[in-house]
């Protein structure tokens, strides 16, 4: 589940970043639409990456949980 998910997501931010700079790439006539447009895209790839390290902070709390049931399920199946 998780795999799919990081794969979508890296996917759809991929997508973002590069239709950004191709906006960037079009609006570079004017400079200061051009800065702008420029602060713009990195703030949002910042947030990309801040959205990919919740995305894998969740992952792994996931997936320690998931051990964590295991563990207690294994323990009652053995009593």
């Amino acid at each position: 589940m998780w795999s799919n998910l990081n794969e979508s997501f890296s996917a759809i931010t991929d997508h973002i970043s590069s239709l950004l700079d191709q906006q960037q790439e079009q609006s570079s006539d004017s400079n200061s639409n051009h800065r702008e447009l420029e602060l713009k895209i990195s703030l949002l790839k910042n947030e990309i990456i801040r959205h990919r390290e919740i995305a894998k902070t969740y992952k792994d709390r996931w997936l320690e949980a998931e051990k964590c049931c295991q563990k207690v399920l294994g323990h009652f199946s053995q009593h």
